[in-house]
């Protein structure tokens, strides 16, 4: 009574009966709609699952929870820090999953899944008149490749590489 959450039933038909397999409880906000989206973010052919859990910027960063479909179990498995990443896609690119983070500038931030997480590999970073491209190592810690200062930055820009840069044409 005192919560908001989302119920997924996750359910698979055999014989044409439909079998519940799973029953995921998340929490979300009160604001938004789920607004649900089947979506494959790992290459794999097999869809995946979002919601919106949450809101963020003032709406310009879209806060969804990542459900990756699992084909050796049949099952959703919750990807933990997800909602961490807002306006998440897949990047085709690079074959790995893309976050845009808005702020007083902008972040295009590069992850992998490792096990049930999101892992940063790389990202940009436009803020204060300043391009940061970067590498993330093992351990978290961040190595610049390349910083610049650009006249007339435009900070709201989602990149779908970081080396070579190239701009999503899409944000």
């Amino acid at each position: 009574m005192d919560s908001t959450y989302v119920e997924i039933k996750f359910s698979e038909k055999k014989n044409d009966n439909w079998f519940q397999k799973q029953k995921i409880e998340l929490p979300k906000d009160g604001v938004v709609s789920c607004d649900p989206k089947i979506i494959d973010f790992t290459n794999d052919k097999l869809n995946d699952f979002t919601f919106k859990s949450s809101v963020a910027a003032r709406g310009a960063n879209e806060i969804r929870t990542l459900l990756i479909f699992e084909k050796i179990t049949g099952k959703l498995k919750l990807i933990t820090n997800s909602d961490n990443y807002p306006n998440l896609q897949y990047n085709e690119v690079l074959n790995c999953i893309d976050s845009w983070m808005v702020y007083g500038g902008s972040s295009t931030v590069f992850l992998t899944i490792d096990q049930d997480s999101l892992k940063e590999f790389a990202g940009v970073a436009l803020f204060e008149n300043y391009r940061e491209i970067y590498l993330v190592d093992k351990k978290g810690k961040h190595k610049t490749l390349k910083k610049e200062k650009i006249k007339d930055l435009e900070v709201y820009t989602r990149f779908k590489n970081f080396n070579p840069l190239i701009e999503n044409a899409i944000n």
